[in-house]
């Protein structure tokens, strides 16, 4: 998911898997194609209205969709854990605690 809005990005996965064009979802969410564009591409952030709308078609609850999001934040976390040198992770480590 990188480069990618991590809500724009599961949108997009979840439209695709319902097999909805974003032409349909925005008829169906009554909102302009090209704002589901730029919302699947991170180019913009929906507004709370629109995402509703957006997730209403899509048949996702808000709170199961922040969890969906969760989940793949914390896959990514581990990934880039799991793959770094341990001087990365001290690195990590000393910018996470000085912020604190």
């Amino acid at each position: 998911m990188k480069n990618k809005n991590l809500l724009g990005k599961k949108i997009e996965d979840l439209r695709r898997e319902k097999k909805i064009s974003q032409g349909q979802l925005a008829k169906d969410a009554k909102l302009a194609r090209t704002l589901i564009t730029m919302i699947e591409s991170g180019q913009r952030q929906p507004t709370d209205e629109a995402l509703e709308k957006i997730l209403n078609v899509l048949g996702i609850q808000l709170d199961a969709f922040y969890n969906l999001i969760s989940d793949d934040v914390k896959e990514e976390l581990t990934n880039k854990i799991e793959n770094a040198s341990t001087e990365a992770i001290i690195k990590m480590y000393r910018r996470v605690s000085h912020d604190n």
